[in-house]
């Protein structure tokens, strides 16, 4: 499995008071769940290293699973390069105080031992079925580092709040970050259909 790459600035972003922080499903329907979309937290340089990480990894089988229920193949971050891993933590913490401030109480935290990259692929792991991530009272922070329409066509997030709700998709573009609730909210990762998919949760 490969990615391309591409160059780009590596900026960054000191403070969640620059950052944009979008409720989802965007337009008039509100939904009951809390999902997040925060863009841009990781620069395109920035994904353009970790997917080159990544793929190596892929290609020497440095690889781990989730057993049965979830059979995808992953990548640890704590196997990526420090400047990677750096990076990565940084966009991360970005995202995780950004919704902070949409959920007064609330302070999202997260750890970095526990972090993977999902790397989906036309050929093998397309999509990942219906299921919650099961970390109770907690959220999850998924980060894209792959591009759409560059590295792989069709793919994205769909949610399931409730029976009394439409499901809705979350489709960010590479360096933006989707947080949802771990414990409560179904989700599923939508089939690509060529290519490669590179997602950090």
């Amino acid at each position: 499995m490969r990615a391309a790459t591409e160059s780009g600035n590596h900026g960054r972003r000191e403070t969640t008071k620059d950052v944009a922080c979008i409720r989802l499903p965007r337009g008039q329907t509100r939904s009951s769940a809390h999902v997040f979309e925060v863009p841009g937290v990781l620069s395109p340089s920035a994904c353009d290293r970790a997917r080159d990480a990544v793929n190596e990894a892929f290609d020497a089988g440095r690889t781990t699973d989730r057993g049965v229920s979830l059979p995808t193949h992953d990548v640890m971050v704590s196997s990526l390069p420090q400047r990677c891993q750096d990076e990565i933590k940084e966009a991360l913490e970005l995202a995780a105080g950004r919704v902070s401030r949409e959920l007064p109480g609330v302070t999202l935290e997260f750890s970095m031992s526990r972090a993977f990259v999902i790397v989906y692929d036309a050929k093998r792991q397309k999509g990942l079925k219906k299921h919650t991530d099961g970390r109770k009272e907690g959220a999850t922070l998924l980060l894209l580092i792959s591009k759409p329409q560059r590295d792989f066509l069709g793919g994205g997030t769909r949610f399931f709040p409730g029976i009394l709700e439409s499901s809705f998709d979350a489709k960010p573009a590479a360096g933006s970050t989707v947080v949802f609730p771990s414990d409560t909210l179904q989700h599923e990762g939508l089939p690509i259909k060529c290519a490669g998919c590179l997602c950090v949760v």
